[in-house]
Formats: structure tokens, sequence, C-alpha cells
């Protein structure tokens, strides 16, 4: 997606482009899609940073997910009386013409920008200077250009039958996964993924089969799933390679925590556009855009410092008093959870933000918060962060 945004962009100035395509057609790794994604976005800073309406293609999600954690079930929403400012869209990727792939591809064919598919260039130094590399999750491109990554592993269904209500998401956390499991039913598609950034055998699906089947009646027809995530360094971000510019997942652009991935890809294609006639200015938006990077990777890494049996305790106390919490005591919960929505490139105000009225003292020591972070997370030497997490982990393991 981000090589198609940076072509609609270039052609508009006028460039000619042309996208070479290992696919036989549109819609990202075959075998993978269709599927559909939940993903926060501001639409409205999309279309005036991007210049791109994806609108038609964007699912607004009205109600947040019903979560599942180490056995317990409950709904955010109705339960806890929260209300969030989410900004959660459904995202169908693929080759279907209600996917956002195509939409991006038919609005680059009427700038005139040509494809060429079945083409894999193995080695990227081939191509000119200043080209574009826009692999996405591709396992071979990490290595090629040596860049670092953690490698995903999971399984997925996608079934094209009305087995929930379009827009019903549901996400499950528990000892299956390191990482999580969500599924969503939009535009016709009933699709489900679980995974984590380490192997995950067969076993655990089985596991977390059997407590689907336990708490929503399904089982499924599960496929396999791999790719590489560039989330693997606390300084990973990167807009350029030798003479060449990266767009997408390759850039780094990424949630740490989560992991969401769509918006990050989008806008990694308008500064990529920007840096084939202007470098510098590209390389100085993008320093903004993923300015929080390192801020969201070392949460992930303290999270995954908490051993899971106690992670199912603080899931516990979500479920009964998040809500009151939140309303009681959101002047000090609001600048953690700012930081994590900011993991998210370019977006502002998000998806755990709590919607509490926030006055100017409140406002005062958000940004005074997020400044003392910023200050903290400059002065760490890169070279420490493995040991630091190293020693995180083994007294996760001795507590």
């Amino acid at each position: 997606m981000g090589g198609m945004v940076a072509a609609i962009c270039l052609a508009r100035e006028g460039h000619e482009v042309l996208i070479l395509d290992a696919g036989s057609r549109i819609g990202g790794i075959r075998g993978y899609h269709p599927s559909i994604h939940v993903t926060p976005m501001d639409m409205e800073m999309m279309l005036s940073y991007a210049g791109i309406d994806l609108r038609p293609k964007l699912t607004a999600l009205d109600k947040f997910w019903r979560l599942g954690a180490w056995g317990d079930q409950y709904e955010f929403y109705s339960k806890t009386g929260m209300h969030l400012e989410t900004k959660l869209l459904g995202v169908e990727r693929g080759p279907r013409k209600t996917s956002l792939d195509t939409l991006l591809y038919d609005e680059a064919r009427k700038l005139g920008v040509k494809f060429q598919f079945s083409t894999y260039i193995e080695d990227p130094k081939e191509l000119p200077p200043r080209s574009i590399i826009a692999t996405g999750l591709c396992p071979e491109m990490y290595e090629t250009l040596d860049i670092p990554y953690e490698q995903v592993e999971g399984y997925y269904f996608v079934e094209k039958k009305k087995v929930r209500p379009e827009k019903d998401v549901i996400l499950y956390f528990g000892d299956f996964s390191s990482d999580y499991f969500y599924c969503i039913s939009l535009n016709g598609i009933y699709y489900g993924f679980v995974f984590q950034r380490e192997p995950m055998d067969y076993g655990k699906l089985l596991q977390f089969e059997d407590l689907l089947e336990e708490h929503e009646g399904e089982r499924h027809k599960w496929l396999p799933f791999m790719c590489r995530v560039p989330l693997k360094r606390f300084n990973q971000v990167r807009l350029f390679t030798g003479e060449h510019i990266l767009s997408g997942s390759l850039t780094g652009m990424m949630d740490p925590v989560l992991m969401f991935g769509i918006q990050g890809a989008l806008l990694s294609g308008r500064v990529a556009a920007r840096a084939v006639t202007d470098p510098e200015a590209a390389m100085a938006e993008f320093r903004v855009l993923t300015h929080f990077y390192r801020h969201s990777w070392l949460t992930r890494k303290l999270v995954e410092a908490v051993p899971t049996i106690y992670r199912k305790y603080v899931y516990r106390f979500l479920r009964y008093d998040m809500g009151e919490f939140l309303k009681r005591y959101g002047a000090y919960t609001r600048p953690m959870l700012r930081l994590m929505d900011k993991g998210i490139p370019g977006y502002e105000w998000g998806y755990l933000a709590p919607n509490i009225p926030a006055s100017e003292k409140e406002k005062d020591r958000v940004a005074r918060f997020e400044r003392v972070v910023a200050r903290a997370c400059s002065r760490i030497p890169a070279a420490r962060i493995p040991q630091a997490i190293r020693t995180l982990k083994t007294m996760g393991r001795l507590a």
C-alpha cells in the first residue's frame, strides 16, 4: 500500500511512475488475502496529508471489542461504561473490489501509473537510485536489505459466510499466544488471526481452538501464517537504504505494542514520494512521524517482561474497575495512554486515551509527562537496551 500511495503522489506531481510487482495481480501476498484488519486511523488527517480519500473503503467500528482474557469474558463498553475516542476502523486487504488495495490501484491507474506484474527483483541494488522499495511483510527482503526483524508466526481463517453481525469484533488474550487473537466480520467475510512474535506450534492452536469452541461455539479451518516485521531493535526506523527509499512496513512505521501498521504504511508512502525530490525535507517529516517509536518499543518490552501468570490479574482489574478508575483518575492515566497512542505513526489522540473532559491543568500535566519520558528515552544509549531487557525478563522469572 505504501508503494501505491507513493506512486499516486508522484504521478500527481508529473512524474512517470512504474510499479514492479512480484505478484500476478494487486492485493498483497497471495494466499493471505482477502483479510480484514482493525486499525486506528484519523481519516481527516490522512486525507489532508496524503491527499487520498480512503473513506469509501473504511468502515467505522462503533462498538468496542468484546474481550476474552484468561478465561474471563466481558465487553469493554457495556460493562465498564467507558467511552473512548476510538477512531477504530475496519479495512479489507486483498484483490476484491471492496478492498483498500483496489481503491489505491484504481486511483493510480487513473493518474497514468503503469504496473508490471510477475516481476521479481532479487537484488534491489540493481534498481535506479531513489527507487522506492515497498515489499510489505515479504520475508526475503529483510535479509536482502539487512533490516533487523522479528518473525511473526500464527494461524488464520477466512470464511465467506455470515457467522457474526457486520462490524462485530472479538479480541482474545491468553496463554496460547504472547500477542493475541482477533476476529471480525466485514464485507461478507469472517476473518480471524492468532499470532505471536516467536515460533507458534500447532499445539497452542489446538489449545486456543478448544477455548474458542467453549466460549463462541465455533471451530474453523486454520491456515499457517509467517511474516517478518521490523521491530527488532530500539533504533529501528529508517527511510533510506543506500541510494534507495523505503516505504511501508520496511520503514518500521508500525506500532510496536499491538503491531497496528495500516496508518503507518499509508503515511510512509507520502514521505517516500517527497524523498524522491527533497530527501532532507522527507527525513524531517519521517522523524516527526516516528518520534515516539522508541517509547512504544520500550513499553512492549516491559509488557513482555511481565510473567503471563500476572497478566490475567491485570485484565481482571480492567473488567471490574477500569471504567471508574479512568473517570476518577483520568488526569494521571491520560499521559501513559497517550504515549501508547503515539506509537502509531502520525496518530495523535486516539484509541486508548479516555475521552474525559480535560482542564488546562490536566493538559499541562500531559505535556510535562511527555517531555519527561522523551528526555529519558533520548538519554538511553541504544547499546544498553538489550541488557536492560534481559534484566527485566530475569526479574519477571524470579517473581
